[in-house]
């Protein structure tokens, strides 16, 4: 179903079913949520956005992860462990990447970027 929304400062504050209009603003939706109308809402390519998840989505990319450094040191002796029995196979870029992140972590106290992939695996399983 196709509703026209009426937006102030980017919330959806009415809207109509017929007639549709597509030269304003427009989404596409499933069926008409209850609480349209509580101020919560906005859109985005066409589609209806909850703003409350759009924050916690925006929260979780801001805030890059930090491990201190005894976790990430215990991560990646079990990278290490598994490369070295066979169990992971790793190329001479990734080896190298690995190599330079665990020298920075070296000299560093805290970790202040995010792990290589290979990496993170282990430090998520805890």
């Amino acid at each position: 179903m196709i509703i026209n929304l009426k937006i102030k400062e980017d919330r959806v504050i009415g809207y109509r079913t017929f007639p549709i209009d597509l030269n304003i603003e427009y989404v596409e939706v499933d069926e008409i949520p209850l609480d349209i109308l509580s101020g919560r809402y906005t859109y985005k390519n066409h589609k209806l956005i909850d703003m409350d998840e759009l924050k916690s989505e925006t929260n979780q990319q801001q805030s890059p992860n930090l491990y201190d450094k005894k976790s990430a040191l215990e991560a990646f002796e079990k990278y290490k462990n598994d490369v070295l029995y066979g169990i992971i196979l790793e190329d001479e870029e990734t080896h190298v990447k690995i190599l330079n992140w665990y020298k920075d972590i070296i000299k560093n106290e805290e970790i202040d970027n995010t792990p290589p992939k290979e990496i993170l695996k282990y430090l998520e399983e805890k």
